[in-house]
């Protein structure tokens, strides 16, 4: 699989969960999962540098 880095800011962010969220559970949910772990990820990797 290849994978490919994009950068949105927080408002493109929530147009394209609103648009996932019109989708079906089964198709959407598990993007929307690895998009959340994925925030996650980077908001922890940058709590110790705003300490």
């Amino acid at each position: 699989m290849t994978v490919i880095t994009l950068t949105f800011d927080d408002q493109q962010l929530q147009i394209i969960g609103a648009a996932l969220n019109e989708m079906p559970h089964r198709i959407a949910r598990p993007v929307i999962d690895h998009i959340s772990q994925q925030i996650e990820a980077q908001q922890q990797a940058q709590e110790p540098a705003k300490k």
